[in-house]
């Protein structure tokens, strides 16, 4: 290991006493540099045998005392030039490979000469630029030229802004005058067409006066055909209407374009509880006609009644002559029978067929008409088998059937058809309420649609 040592201390050339060669350092020489970092005495002993007059450099390398970095640092503060380090004689001459001691040495003066250019950069820049002196005439010239380019500038900004104003409302303006007319056309469009209903709907509440008869008449057939295409147009005007009032901001056009819809949609409804009335009164109509029916049914066979018991009246006493027309009497007796039990029948089918009818005073009189010609059926056998006990019987009971049928006639009302009339009125009050209901709701909405169309044309 000492051989080793003494083969380092030869190549780096570090003596213990050194004799003034140039590339000899010597421990005195590195003790002294120690000392000197530890804030000891600088001062180095020159060994004895050095030529008189030689001087020996100070070996700091590059490192210099706390005191004078801090002397130094003020010294440039206040000067304000950066400070040019510039190493000396012997750390030029100092051997790269020296001792870790010095290599760390030189790595942090490095790094401090930095820091402190760095930080001498950013002082300079932070202090502002000396400005040269200016005539007081000069600077007052030119501060009012940049208070009059400024005012220049505000002038010319603020009317940039006042014409993009101006152009931003007049656009906005036409803009919103072309979608006042658009709906304004729109909404007469409409009005119009809302309006063209209101002829038929004349003409349709004319025929509700009287449904059944329009449905006689055939009026009723002729005007369904018309009031379909028409329902689907007000149908169609009512959901534009309702779609345009969403759009629009103007709170009366909004409510005029409202009640038009509102309008239309009354006017639908009452197109609608009008089909409703006249389909009842269809089912009516057809009702009458049956009772109608019935009705000349009933009267034949009270004609042929009539028939049979004037046969029987004979005056003649040949008993061949009698008993011919006893026979005649019975066949119409039989006939009338049979009518009036027909007619019954096709009564009570009247009062299956139509809702509320009441026809019972008819159907007991064609009962009690059928069991009188009954009674006179039996008193004319009687008659033709010489029993004349049994014929008066069977006669009595036909007198107090007849007289029964007498009482129920009394209560017939004016016309068969009244009953079905009675039924029909009966029937429709619901529908008809809501064609009521219908029309007034359109005439209010046309008050405040006329309301709307006065106010827009004056």
């Amino acid at each position: 290991m000492a051989k080793r040592s003494r083969k380092y201390e030869h190549a780096a050339h570090i003596k213990r006493h050194t004799v003034g060669t140039s590339n000899e350092i010597s421990f005195d020489v590195l003790d002294a540099a120690r000392a000197e970092l530890e804030g000891e005495s600088t001062k180095i002993r020159v060994p004895r045998g050095l030529l008189p007059g030689v001087r020996v450099p100070s070996l700091n390398f590059g490192l210099e005392s706390r005191a004078s970095l801090e002397s130094g640092q003020s010294d440039d503060r206040a000067s304000g030039t950066p400070e040019v380090v510039k190493p000396t004689k012997v750390e030029a001459a100092a051997p790269a490979s020296a001792s870790a001691v010095s290599r760390n040495d030189r790595k942090a003066r490095k790094k401090q000469v930095k820091a402190e250019k760095r930080r001498r950069r950013e002082q300079l820049a932070d202090k502002p630029a000396p400005t040269p002196a200016v005539n007081p005439e000069q600077e007052i010239q030119r501060r009012k030229a940049r208070r009059a380019r400024h005012r220049r500038r505000v002038r010319a900004i603020i009317a940039i802004i006042v014409i993009a104003v101006v152009c931003a409302g007049g656009y906005t303006a036409f803009t919103q005058y072309q979608f006042s007319q658009n709906i304004s056309e729109k909404t007469d469009a409409l009005v119009q067409q809302v309006s063209a209903a209101d002829d038929q709907l004349g003409t349709l509440d004319t025929l509700m006066l009287d449904p059944i008869n329009a449905i006689t008449d055939g009026s009723w057939k002729t005007m369904q055909s018309q009031l379909d295409e028409q329902k689907a147009t007000l149908k169609t005007c009512s959901q534009e209407a309702a779609d345009l009032a969403q759009t629009v901001f103007d709170q009366k056009t909004k409510d005029a374009l409202t009640q038009i819809s509102a309008g239309a949609t009354s006017r639908v409804t009452i197109i609608g509880a009008a089909e409703s009335v006249f389909a009842e009164a269809e089912r009516a109509h057809e009702a009458l006609e049956a009772a109608n029916s019935a009705w000349m049914v009933l009267v034949d066979a009270d004609n042929l009644a009539r028939e049979s018991s004037s046969l029987i009246s004979t005056t003649s006493t040949d008993a061949s002559e009698v008993d011919a027309a006893v026979t005649s009497s019975m066949e119409k007796a039989e006939e009338a029978q049979a009518r009036f039990n027909e007619a019954a029948s096709e009564l009570r089918e009247v009062e299956q067929l139509y809702t509320g009818v009441d026809l019972s005073a008819y159907i007991d009189y064609a009962d009690k008409r059928a069991e009188a010609m009954g009674y006179a059926i039996a008193s004319d056998q009687a008659i033709l088998d010489r029993d004349s006990a049994e014929a008066s019987a069977q006669d009595t009971d036909y007198a107090q059937a007849d007289e029964d049928a007498v009482a129920l006639a009394a209560n017939f009302p004016t016309s068969i058809s009244d009953p079905i009339k009675a039924a029909f009125d009966e029937n429709k009050k619901g529908l008809v309420a809501v064609y009521d209901e219908a029309r007034t709701n359109a005439a209010s909405s046309d008050v405040v649609i006329r309301d709307y169309l006065g106010a827009t044309n004056k």
